[in-house]
């Protein structure tokens, strides 16, 4: 009996240490979930101050990123501005000299380009007046062999011509002269028939 009531007593003490875990476990389950809560409304609270620090920090450096590209601006604008300058003057240097040089060079090739063409035209002029002399007595014996001939013979023509049609307008008249003559005798007949 004794060892009845032994294992009664362990096992009542078993019992009670598992209502006790459970008890403890059901606890410690309210304290997990009491602290998962804290630790997710300490975590928004973290997120909303880091989302509003990240905020201010991107505001500040945006405006220190504005001032600055804006000094940047400025400086770059002046140092453009003078390098700008400075090429300007250069380039219009350098282009003064090459216009100068290319002056002078043109006004040689010029003169001697003129010099070639007077030359030229010399010659030209020279051999013009002889094609002219030549083509003008060329002209002459034309004239003096073919257009002579020519107007002698429309001469002849023109004489022929006059001859013929005074020939002719001698016909003509006889002609009339005769009709005249044969319209006098008609009517002289047709009176005496009349009568």
């Amino acid at each position: 009996m004794d060892n009845i009531e032994l294992l009664s007593q362990i096992t009542s003490l078993i019992e009670n240490q598992t209502k006790q875990i459970k008890e403890l476990q059901g606890q410690l389950q309210e304290h997990t979930n009491q602290i998962d809560k804290r630790f997710s409304e300490f975590s928004q609270k973290i997120d909303k101050r880091l989302e509003e620090h990240s905020h201010q920090i991107d505001e500040r450096l945006e405006k220190r990123l504005e001032e600055h590209s804006h000094q940047m601006d400025e400086r770059l604008e002046k140092r453009l501005e003078e390098h700008t300058r400075q090429m300007d003057e250069r380039l219009e240097k350098r282009l003064e000299e090459h216009t100068r040089q290319m002056d002078k060079r043109l006004e040689k090739r010029l003169e001697e380009h003129t010099r070639q063409i007077d030359e030229k035209m010399k010659g030209y002029v020279q051999d013009l007046a002889s094609m002219m002399e030549e083509h003008t007595h060329e002209i002459k014996l034309y004239v003096e062999n073919n257009v002579t001939r020519k107007l002698n013979a429309l001469n002849d023509g023109f004489l022929l011509t006059r001859d013929g049609q005074q020939d002719l307008e001698g016909k003509v008249q006889k002609h009339d002269d005769q009709i005249d003559d044969l319209q006098t005798r008609v009517a002289v007949l047709e009176e005496k028939g009349a009568s």
